[in-house]
């Protein structure tokens, strides 16, 4: 069996991440703050902020809300439909999506 190193993939140990498993609120509070500044971010980043982003954000990269229910330990997707917001941007590539389904479709229909 290929280790990870060996298949070119680095090792995740608790030195190598930003927030790790261990970190204290106040701790991730002081981390998120520097990741803000490093980003330009002015205002004042939060765990709670942070837990939305990352809702929305798999939420608009595809990403069933039944995996983010899992990966944010929520026992409830309806929890979960708090912090992953359907944006706009969402809801236009969804529609884009389905009516370039129903062209394929009636296209098929028409070449028969």
């Amino acid at each position: 069996m290929q280790s990870m190193k060996e298949k070119g993939k680095t090792e995740i140990t608790t030195d190598n991440l930003v927030f790790p498993s261990d970190c204290s609120r106040s701790m991730m509070s002081a981390k998120l703050s520097i990741v803000g500044k490093a980003c330009g971010i002015r205002e004042r980043l939060s765990y709670h902020m942070a837990r939305h982003t990352f809702g929305t954000m798999s939420l608009s990269a595809g990403i069933p809300i039944e995996s983010i229910a899992k990966m944010m330990g929520h026992a409830s997707i309806a929890s979960t439909q708090i912090y992953a917001q359907v944006t706009d941007n969402k809801i236009s590539e969804d529609m884009d999506r389905l009516i370039r389904k129903y062209q394929k479709e009636k296209a098929k229909e028409e070449a028969i």
